[in-house]
């Protein structure tokens, strides 16, 4: 049956019926007098004109009546239903939805944020001597985004269409409330809706100048919203020539996105750089940059470039890029929304200008899944440095570029942004060349997994704390991390047990300084070789001094052995030396603990050498 109502007294008339008959065969099974139906509606493609290049230009509703028939088969009755025409002359798209100083501060919530930047990387600069000794074109410092065939840099977001209500009327009988948002919003949205997926290339060069040195910077991604029109036509009406009012059905369809900078002072969150400029480079430093500082220090991260890049008097400074971290994709999804209604102040824009009988009411809403890719041509690029008399206020230092990634951490930073993880590129100073250089294991040595002595040297800077690294990866990041070890300021640490797997690891120290920066070694490989264990040689005798590490004042002997008598321990240095030998009575069989008090052992390596019945034991000690 078909209805209109005629207003202002809201009196029902009856438009036009039909009848439905189903074949007996076909009709639905009844459970104790009781016919279990369910219903759904389905929009499908059809082409409604011959000259829309042969394409679809609306749909056509289906309604489903799915059932249990007589012979207790699953079936269902499809019944045509009402018209879904596109009106190409109604199309509106906005393509200015990053103008905030247009639409105001609203609009933002439809953006993505995807990036934050430091800026350019930092060095301070006497910027009346630059200008006078460089063209306009010549910037100290930049950070660089390269397209190429191989490496990617771009920003790809994938949306799904949305629908909005198209109206909804009322009539003065409560019996009769037509709410179209459900029956054909939802039913349009669920049954039609497509992602669309938005790739842009990063182009923007973030270079130093005395104007962007004070800014850092947030990097979004913008849609360009399109809004179709659909009309609706009753099912009777083949030749939609008879449209149902208040019936408008708008798609809205994130037909392109592009990237925008948004800049912020360099003082504010998350940047926190009081003084960009400043002679020393103070305000990058570790001690200055607490919250950077922190995240650094917990989860182990190493700087993006293969080397941190430096420039020293006289020589040109260094072009780094991003080529140690392999996977370099990061991605996160955001909920964007828009939402323009009676009370809605600001600018409107032209994408969301509907009218519906209900009122004004428009929203928009979308899951969006973003995803970064950058290529190993990320380049941190400080080659115009060369002389300090052109301008440059400082002889010498090395920068680290940072690159936190919202799959490597729960970032700081991230409390502030709601659901957004966009990644951030930050930079940390170090004015001193420092050195830390590894001694023990040699790169690629194979070792086996009982145990190993790491070693290391230090030279330009005082020690705080070492942390002892081994990862998968010479890019050190909490995913690649399978033991941290902190050894307070000894450059030796024993492993007791290295882990099997995989057959190739990767070590490197840390040090914090007494200044609060962080110095850093290369990675070196390790290879690990699984010994096969005699399990009835081992049984036999097992000796294990503890603690280990220890202090070197007195250790615990742990002895397991089926053998009863005199058991000899000695303590060799790795020189041979004997600097401890006694003799102890095991007197039962089984496990039996040994105090060796006051050994007064100096820091280094010794080997403990445990003989009973001439079977032997032998294990390292070490001794911080």
């Amino acid at each position: 049956h078909e209805y209109f109502f005629q207003e202002p007294a809201g009196f029902m008339y009856q438009a036009n019926a039909g009848n439905i008959v189903l074949a007996s065969s076909l009709t639905p099974y009844a459970v104790n007098d009781v016919y279990y139906i369910q219903g759904a509606i389905e929009l499908v493609p059809t082409r409604f004109h011959a000259n829309v290049n042969q394409l679809p230009d609306g749909f056509r509703q289906h309604n489903w009546a799915i059932y249990a028939d007589q012979s207790m088969r699953i079936t269902g009755a499809k019944f045509l239903s009402d018209s879904w025409q596109y009106l190409p002359e109604e199309t509106v798209s906005s393509y200015e939805l990053a103008n905030d100083s247009i639409y105001g501060p609203e609009v933002r919530s439809m953006w993505t944020l995807v990036g934050i930047v430091d800026g350019g990387p930092p060095c301070s600069i006497d910027w009346e001597k630059w200008n006078n000794n460089h063209t306009s074109t010549t910037k100290p410092t930049k950070l660089k985004f390269t397209q190429t065939t191989t490496s990617k840099t771009e920003i790809s977001n994938t949306n799904e269409d949305q629908y909005t209500v198209g109206a909804n009327f009322k009539t003065d009988n409560d019996n009769f409330n037509f709410g179209l948002e459900t029956k054909f919003s939802d039913s349009y949205k669920n049954t039609v809706t497509t992602s669309t997926t938005i790739k842009n290339e990063i182009t923007k060069t973030y270079e130093l100048n005395e104007e962007s040195q004070e800014l850092g910077y947030f990097l979004y991604s913008v849609p360009t919203m399109t809004r179709y029109t659909y009309q609706v036509y009753p099912w009777w009406d083949d030749g939609l020539d008879y449209p149902v009012p208040n019936t408008l059905q708008y798609r809205f369809v994130v037909s392109g996105a592009s990237l925008i900078n948004k800049s912020r002072e360099i003082s504010t969150f998350p940047f926190l750089i009081e003084e960009p400029n400043d002679s020393n480079l103070v305000s990058w430093k570790h001690g200055k940059r607490p919250f950077h500082d922190q995240a650094l220090m917990d989860s182990g991260l190493d700087p993006a470039c293969h080397t941190s890049p430096s420039w020293a008097n006289s020589n040109p400074g260094d072009v780094s890029t991003f080529d140690e971290i392999s996977d370099s994709t990061t991605e996160f999804e955001h909920k964007i929304s828009y939402s323009v209604d009676a009370s809605f102040s600001g600018t409107k824009p032209e994408v969301f200008e509907i009218e519906g009988s209900a009122g004004v009411e428009v929203s928009y809403s979308s899951s969006t899944k973003c995803e970064t890719e950058l290529g190993t041509l990320l380049e941190v690029n400080l080659e115009n440095l060369t002389e300090a008399s052109l301008g440059v206020n400082i002889k010498g230092y090395t920068v680290d570029p940072y690159w936190f990634r919202p799959e490597d951490w729960d970032w700081w930073f991230y409390d502030s942004l709601g659901d957004e993880r966009p990644w951030y590129i930050a930079y940390m100073v170090q004015n001193v060349r420092d050195e830390l250089n590894l001694i023990s294991p040699a790169a690629d040595e194979k070792v086996r997994g009982s145990g190993k002595l790491f070693s290391w040297s230090a030279a330009g800077f005082e020690p705080e704390e070492y942390q002892l690294f081994l990862s998968t990866s010479p890019h050190i990041s909490p995913s690649s991390t399978i033991k941290r070890y902190y050894t307070g300021t000894s450059t030796e640490f024993y492993v007791p047990d290295l882990p099997s797997a995989p057959e190739k690891l990767y070590w490197k120290v840390k040090a914090v300084t007494d200044k609060g920066d962080i110095v850093r070694s290369e990675a070196r490989a390790l290879i690990i070789e699984n010994e096969e264990i005699n399990q009835e040689t081992t049984n036999e005798l097992k000796a294990y001094p503890y603690p280990n590490p220890g202090s070197g004042n007195g250790i615990h002997l742990f002895i397991d052995t089926k053998e009863v008598g005199e058991i000899l321990v000695r303590i060799h240095s790795v020189d041979g030396i004997l600097v401890y030998q006694s003799v102890i009575n095991h007197s039962s069989e089984g496990i039996q603990t040994y105090d060796i008090p006051q050994l007064n052992l100096s820091r280094g390596l010794y080997i403990v050498e445990v003989i009973i019945n001439n079977k032997r034991a032998v294990k390292k000690l070490a001794v911080l």
